[in-house]
């Protein structure tokens, strides 16, 4: 079938990549970055994909999850995650309450994972939000 549909091929091809790419990221997230990276990292992606499927942006995003399931995702504990949150919330970074994540600064939740989303391999530019917007 790839042979006779070359756009096929290509999109299996693309799709492939893409999974790779994102699985070295989180091997390395949860392998070599601390507890406050690995969650900045997580806040990050998650609001990019939140951004591109219209539902939310990179300031507030929701993400039903628990603080159990978080340290699930990110290779801690509930109790390391929770005291990373409260981390986060402390330095005005971000927050989570009611299945929502609010990122009170953009940047400095890039900063503290030095977060590429190149690694995702999204199609065009994506909507960059300042401090200022």
């Amino acid at each position: 079938m790839a042979a006779h549909h070359p756009g096929i091929a290509e999109a299996f091809w693309r799709d492939c990549v893409v999974d790779g790419s994102m699985f070295s990221e989180w091997v390395v997230n949860v392998g070599r970055r601390d507890a406050l990276s690995r969650l900045a990292h997580l806040f990050c992606e998650m609001a990019i994909r939140n951004e591109r499927a219209g539902k939310g942006n990179r300031r507030a995003f929701p993400l039903a999850i628990t603080q159990i399931d978080l340290g699930d995702a990110t290779g801690l504990t509930s109790v390391h995650v929770n005291r990373t949150l409260r981390e986060l919330r402390i330095q005005g970074i971000a927050a989570i309450s009611a299945g929502t994540v609010r990122i009170d600064n953009w940047d400095r939740l890039m900063a503290v994972e030095d977060f590429d989303e190149a690694y995702m391999l999204l199609d065009g530019p994506s909507p960059r939000i300042t401090e200022h917007a």
